[in-house]
């Protein structure tokens, strides 16, 4: 995507909202080793040679009106792919690049939980205030590795901690919001 520093440095994943058909908007805000990534609208000719491969049609208008079903929000958390993610962490086996983004899509999704859980009045909002700041933490951590690492200077290991305790808040989180 031309708009963004990593357009030919650098393959990652990345998505955006089109509305209409018309414009993009693309909220993507960090610092990276080739530049600022910030918030863009697109005009349709910025955007629509842009290869794709999936769309997802979403609303951010609120909480989802109210019906008379009695649904519950769904949960799922397996603690065996918990452990196993965290000794892949902890044994060096997920390279520092993948680990910053996985953490930095955590910290991103826990922010959507935040605000899903505020505007549906859910009885959690400690809990999940709680994992953003431990995903913030964690991908902070494992941000400053990665810079290191790039610069040939020592790694520290203090994100694998970081990245433990977030998992453990995510735990508390669903055993809260499983109640």
């Amino acid at each position: 995507m031309p708009w963004t520093p990593y357009y030919r440095k650098q393959h990652v994943e990345h998505g955006f909202l089109v509305t209409e058909g018309r414009l993009a908007f693309d909220a993507y805000r960090t610092i990276t080793e080739y530049g600022e990534a910030v918030p863009k609208v697109l005009e349709h000719e910025e955007w629509r040679e842009v290869p794709t491969y999936r769309s997802l049609i979403l609303s951010t208008d609120g909480p989802p009106e109210h019906d008379d079903t009695d649904a519950e929000p769904a949960v799922v958390y397996d603690p065996h792919s918990v452990r196993r993610y965290l000794d892949d962490v902890t044994r060096q086996r997920i390279p520092i690049d993948q680990l910053s983004t996985d953490t930095w899509l955590m910290a991103r999704a826990r922010k959507v939980n935040q605000r899903y859980a505020h505007a549906s009045r859910l009885p959690v909002l400690d809990a999940v205030a709680r994992s953003v700041d431990a995903w913030a933490a964690a991908s902070e951590a494992v941000y400053i590795a990665l810079r290191r690492s790039r610069r040939g200077r020592g790694v520290p290991t203090s994100y694998m901690a970081a990245i433990g305790s977030a998992l453990d808040t995510d735990r508390a989180l669903v055993e809260r919001w499983g109640r």
